[in-house]
């Protein structure tokens, strides 16, 4: 396929050319679209478009508020399927979405559809469900920066080794070990782990004021996951509870309405302090920050001998540690 060239449109930029190609591509996408998305306060509606030669052969649609995403819809014209359009298309969205200042990218897909999309960085938050007829499988890539910087990595290295590696960013599948030097990108890599977990999420910080424990992306993983396995465990090691945790607290919160899944522990005064960060997320996966004094440490997503040693970090504390006074005085 010869040059692509994509371009952005907003309703009001939008000409008539375009337009028509657009309803002939898709003619019940645009119009209900911009109806629905263009005049919701503070929602800004976005239409991308990949053409060859002034002719559009696909097109996407995308809304933005505050620090979300949505991509409504992606369409590619039938004869120009499987060869790479899409992802193009999709990639250039990611992009674009961090330009705008989104922190996460959501969507709705058939399951016919979710390797694609498992394949640029987007997880499973929600499945179809009888019960509330839904058909659609809800899915959210919750950290597009650094996704896009691993993802043009890892086409980097497979360029130069001939291969074609798992899926990047995926619980139990991808063996790479990733390095963080920042807050962002130890951040980013929670983010993106804790919305995968689907039996447990065991986290070893020094405080309750923690930026993990008081983001909202490890809330809504904390409910999703108490929601989709009632045998899941959810445990928080503090190294003390002296931070002041007041009733406002996301961590305090989570803990008095799921208190059959989250139990916070600390360590008594006389015990030995822990220096370093432990995240594990089901069997297989963790994080490990090497002290607590800078952000530098490492991920690994389908490693289970290095999750064993930090499943035996994790152990050799959380013996020791008991329920805080502190949080019980917090109970509701």
């Amino acid at each position: 396929m010869s040059l692509i060239k994509i371009k952005h449109y907003t309703k009001d930029t939008l000409n008539e050319a375009v337009i028509e190609q657009l309803h002939q591509l898709s003619p019940d996408s645009l119009t209900p679209y911009f109806q629905q998305y263009g005049t919701e306060p503070d929602r800004i509606a976005h239409c991308f478009t990949a053409s060859n030669n002034n002719t559009v052969l696909g097109f996407a649609l995308l809304s933005t508020l505050h620090e979300v995403a949505t991509l409504h819809s992606l369409f590619i014209k039938k004869e120009c399927r499987g060869k790479s359009l899409g992802r193009k298309l999709c990639l250039h969205l990611l992009a674009k979405a961090v330009k705008f200042g989104c922190k996460k990218v959501e969507l709705e897909s058939k399951k016919s559809q979710l390797n694609f999309f498992k394949n640029l960085g987007f997880v499973v938050i929600k499945e179809p469900c009888t019960k509330t007829k839904t058909t659609h499988f809800i899915l959210e890539n919750p950290c597009p920066a650094y996704f896009l910087s691993i993802y043009k990595k890892r086409l980097i290295e497979n360029r130069q080794n001939n291969t074609d590696t798992t899926q990047a960013l995926v619980l139990s599948q991808d063996k790479t070990i990733y390095n963080f030097h920042d807050e962002a990108q130890f951040l980013a890599l929670h983010r993106n782990m804790l919305s995968q977990a689907k039996r447990r999420i065991w986290i070893m910080a020094n405080s309750i004021s923690a930026p993990v424990l008081n983001d909202e992306q490890f809330r809504q993983s904390i409910l999703q996951l108490a929601k989709n396995n009632p045998q899941a465990e959810i445990r928080i090691l503090l190294e003390d509870d002296k931070s002041g945790p007041s009733r406002f607290s996301p961590l305090i919160n989570l803990a008095q309405r799921l208190t059959s899944f989250v139990e916070i522990r600390t360590l008594p005064s006389t015990a030995h302090k822990f220096s370093e960060w432990v995240t594990l997320v089901d069997f297989s996966a963790g994080i490990y920050r090497k002290t607590l004094e800078s952000y530098s440490g490492f991920a690994t997503y389908d490693g289970k001998l290095i999750a064993q040693r930090l499943i035996t970090k994790f152990d050799d504390q959380w013996q020791f540690a008991k329920p805080s006074a502190e949080f019980r005085r917090l109970a509701i």
